[in-house]
């Protein structure tokens, strides 16, 4: 859902008040004339209670973001569904900053509408959640911090350095009272959820705590079984243990019988080398002596050739 969040850091004087007022407005098309937002309008609905009162420092007003939401939504209802200011007041100041962001962006509730349920509500519910929430500050919880926090956001701020150029101040306005009662809804439901989970975490330890007295039998049982298969376990690895030394010393034996019959197999086949080496060169000799005869026989031929020629 489309919000302002992006203005929700604002912190200025009136005049840029105004000024955020009228670029929202435009930027979504809100029927606000821009004439009618003016420091002495806002001055108007802050002492009307139209709007939340600023945070005052000295000379110095500091209006923040629910002032912004605040304004858009009293402009908006006044004149598009002309409701009147005492009831626009009323609609601002029970109204959350968070809601209000959000109903800018919604179909605008009508007069009549908001009139009845005002009517219907109880006008002592933020007198009795105040008072709920002073009994129960005594209290230790486990939102401490958010305790902490609440308390930052909701005192009175110290003056801050004199405002800028501009007479704006770097200090937020405090979190209204409306807010203050949504947080602290917020933080009882949280605490509510958190006493229930407890509650059935509590309840399940209670649970396992009856299943394992009833059922230590078993319990011992399953020790005895776990001890017997670590016993196997081991017996198993020692035997596979010496299996591997027997297998292993095997293989030893093996090799080194396969050696020495490599190594009688080595020697016969010096020995036949040597005896082809001895039969090459006897062969050698053989072919060597044939083709000197043959060249004896060859010349002899051709001097027989010559010979005859010559006759």
């Amino acid at each position: 859902m489309t919000t302002l969040k992006a203005l929700e850091e604002f912190a200025g004087n009136a005049s840029d008040l105004c000024a955020a007022v009228i670029a929202a407005s435009k930027q979504h098309n809100w029927r606000i004339e821009p004439d009618s937002i003016n420091e002495r309008l806002v001055r108007y609905y802050a002492g009307e209670g139209v709007i939340d009162r600023p945070n005052r420092q000295g000379r110095d007003s500091t209006y923040g973001f629910r002032h912004l939401v605040q304004l858009i939504m009293a402009r908006r209802l006044s004149h598009e569904q002309k409701w009147s200011l005492q009831l626009v007041a009323q609609y601002n100041q029970e109204t959350t900053t968070a809601e209000l962001d959000r109903s800018l962006f919604k179909p605008l509730q009508a007069e009549d509408e908001f009139s009845k349920q005002a009517a219907v509500r109880s006008p002592g519910e933020a007198v009795l959640l105040v008072q709920q929430l002073k009994r129960d500050a005594s209290l230790t919880v486990n939102n401490a911090a958010s305790l902490d926090m609440l308390a930052k956001q909701t005192h009175v701020l110290p003056r801050s350095s004199r405002s800028n150029e501009r007479g704006t101040s770097s200090t937020k306005p405090p979190m209204a009272i409306t807010d203050v009662l949504d947080e602290v809804r917020r933080m009882k439901d949280e605490w509510l959820q958190e006493i229930s989970s407890f509650k059935n975490m509590q309840h399940s330890v209670q649970e396992l705590s009856s299943q394992v007295s009833g059922q230590g039998s078993r319990v011992s049982e399953l020790h005895e079984a776990q001890r017997r298969l670590m016993s196997t376990l081991e017996q198993m690895a020692q035997v596979g243990f010496q299996r591997e030394q027997a297998f292993m010393k095997h293989v030893g034996q093996m090799l080194e019988r396969h050696t020495f019959e490599v190594k009688d197999q080595l020697s016969d086949l010096v020995q036949t080398q040597r005896a082809l080496e001895q039969h090459a060169s006897e062969v050698k000799a053989q072919l060597d002596e044939f083709a000197n005869k043959q060249q004896a026989l060859i010349d002899l031929i051709e001097k027989k050739q010559k010979r005859v020629a010559d006759s």
